[in-house]
């Protein structure tokens, strides 16, 4: 707690890994327990909602994204999971506000980008997609989704795009 009072949330991150792998006698312990508390940070519950979402359980991943924005709503992940969450449900417009605010909070995220193309080309915003698929392609020109949703609109940018 102290290494994260400090600013030093990577080496908090370490001690608590090792405290995890640590065998740790069975007694009440509060202090113990508020520091086994601390391991449940957005980048644990990020994880978390990833395997839930891996797992098909949508719902439980949804819950898990909206608890990492309600500890940080500068959560990067956890905004472009929900867009990707909004998307499987045909909320596109939903999915667009969500991976927006993605992009707000980090700006180089090429996936955050061909997520934001989908949306776009699924609520009829076609010239916006386009836009933020040659977005992507620029931060990562081997980028697998976006280099997808290329492939699917016939493999070229127009000169516009």
């Amino acid at each position: 707690m102290t290494e994260r009072q400090l600013g030093s949330a990577e080496r908090a991150g370490e001690l608590l890994a090792g405290l995890e792998d640590a065998d740790a006698p069975s007694l009440d312990d509060p202090m113990l327990e508020a520091v086994f508390a601390l391991v449940r940070d957005t980048q644990t519950i990020i994880r978390t909602a990833n395997q839930r979402l891996a797992d098909g359980n949508h719902a439980a991943a949804e819950r898990l994204c909206r608890e990492a924005l309600r500890l940080d709503a500068g959560t990067c992940d956890a905004h472009l999971n929900l867009g990707v969450l909004h998307g499987l449900a045909d909320r596109n417009h939903e999915a667009a506000t969500a991976v927006q605010r993605a992009i707000e909070i980090d700006p180089a995220r090429a996936d955050a980008y061909a997520l934001l193309t989908i949306a776009y080309l699924k609520t009829g915003r076609a010239e916006e997609g386009l836009r933020q698929l040659e977005r992507a392609l620029q931060l990562d020109p081997d980028h697998p989704r976006a280099l997808d949703i290329l492939r699917s609109l016939g493999g070229v940018l127009t000169d516009e795009h």
